[in-house]
């Protein structure tokens, strides 16, 4: 049993959820966000307003999964497949003020640049069962995905899991054995006597 897309994308977002802003207390510095949730394909020009019920807001995607083969063979059950499942966290803000507070921000008005560190605080090396090796998520960048300035900002924060891709079902009884060769390594100009293992024939000068 290896690691499936499903489980590596619930492990981010249980991560996530844990900076959902505790509505007594207000955002702070360890859980700024209003919302989070899931969002596919790409951002529109307006943002994420249709998908956010609030800002700002944390929204998980998934990018794509790409296959790194580990081992090439012929025949059946001679494959063994690696992954590399790409996610983005959408990270955005709504803000008419400068762009030092759409940015930057401050602990209770967070902006983009906080919010982003909070995200890789929280998702950046997440234990996940069965993984290739048992390798954690790993942050692979952040890019900016949406400005309209002075009114929204969104940056996708890039995570990346390795994973062993399952195969299908091979039935091993009709599998021909290979009979075992018996050989020796003779090398020229050593040894009289006859040698009754197939031999590999060496010569020991250039």
């Amino acid at each position: 049993m290896s690691a499936t897309l499903a489980s590596i994308e619930l492990a981010l977002y249980t991560a996530l959820s844990g900076l959902l802003t505790n509505v007594t207390t207000g955002p702070t510095s360890s859980r700024p966000f209003a919302c989070v949730g899931r969002y596919a394909g790409p951002v529109p020009p307006e943002g994420l307003a249709e998908a956010a019920a609030q800002y700002p807001c944390a929204m998980l995607r998934f990018d794509e999964d790409i296959s790194a083969r580990d081992v090439m063979g012929y025949g059946a059950a001679s494959i063994e497949d690696r992954a590399l499942s790409q996610f983005s966290v959408l990270v955005a803000v709504e803000d008419a003020r400068a762009i030092d507070d759409g940015m930057v921000g401050d602990s209770s008005a967070p902006g983009l640049l906080r919010l982003v560190d909070a995200v890789i605080a929280a998702c950046n090396g997440l234990v996940v069962a069965d993984t290739h090796m048992n390798l954690s998520t790993r942050y692979a960048g952040t890019r900016a995905e949406l400005i309209r300035r002075g009114a929204v900002y969104v940056y996708a924060v890039r995570f990346e899991a390795t994973r062993d891709t399952e195969a299908a079902t091979y039935d091993s009884s009709a599998a021909v054995t290979i009979p075992a060769v018996y050989s020796d390594i003779n090398l020229v100009g050593t040894g009289t006597a006859p040698n009754p293992l197939v031999q590999i024939v060496s010569d020991t000068t250039p």
